[in-house]
């Protein structure tokens, strides 16, 4: 999503007057951008090229190191969305706009919480892990611990801690016994 948002402020129409739009939704991220794809060219030809509409600002963010390498915005981006199991980006083009739709999971985090799907999991002191992990477990039902350590990317130790924090906090609970045990949501 920082890749979209540097794209949209690099290559957006400064004739235009319209603004860069960040949309935030249950189920989708949009990223407006004023202006079609400079030069008349399409999607797949500037995929994986540079062709700046604003060379000045492209230099400036390539020189605070916004911009690692230049044409690899749309390709990082496909990139990233598959790396955490998600769809590639959609992208939507006319002559008035570049639009990317990302679009998360279909289930949406909120409602995992009780009563309300209006709490925020962070504001109950869960972290950016925990979250995850519950969000895991309301796909896959029931998951062991090895499974969850895999999918969050940390060791042992810090997953079997996130695990009793979660069920002390009641929103998940052990089934089964000794090396048969997984975890599911309350």
């Amino acid at each position: 999503m920082k890749e979209a948002v540097i794209n949209a402020v690099c290559h957006r129409d400064y004739f235009s007057q319209n603004n860069v739009f960040v949309n935030v939704f249950d189920d989708r991220i949009e990223v407006i951008s004023p202006g079609s794809i400079p030069n008349n060219l399409t999607l797949k030809e500037v995929y994986g090229t540079s062709n700046p509409r604003n060379y000045k600002i492209v230099e400036l963010f390539k020189r605070i190191h916004f911009i690692e390498k230049l044409g690899s915005g749309l390709k990082r981006m496909d990139e990233l969305m598959l790396l955490h199991g998600l769809k590639k980006p959609v992208y939507e083009i006319n002559t008035a706009f570049f639009k990317v739709f990302f679009y998360g999971p279909k289930e949406r985090i909120l409602e995992l919480v009780k009563p309300s799907n209006e709490t925020d999991l962070r504001e109950l002191g869960l972290n950016k892990l925990q979250v995850k992990a519950l969000s895991f477990l309301q796909k896959k039902g029931l998951s062991t611990r090895k499974d969850l350590q895999e999918f969050l990317g940390t060791t042992k130790k810090t997953t079997t801690r996130y695990i009793k924090e979660l069920i002390e906090k009641g929103f998940i609970k052990r089934q089964g016994e000794s090396k048969k045990v997984k975890y599911k949501l309350l």
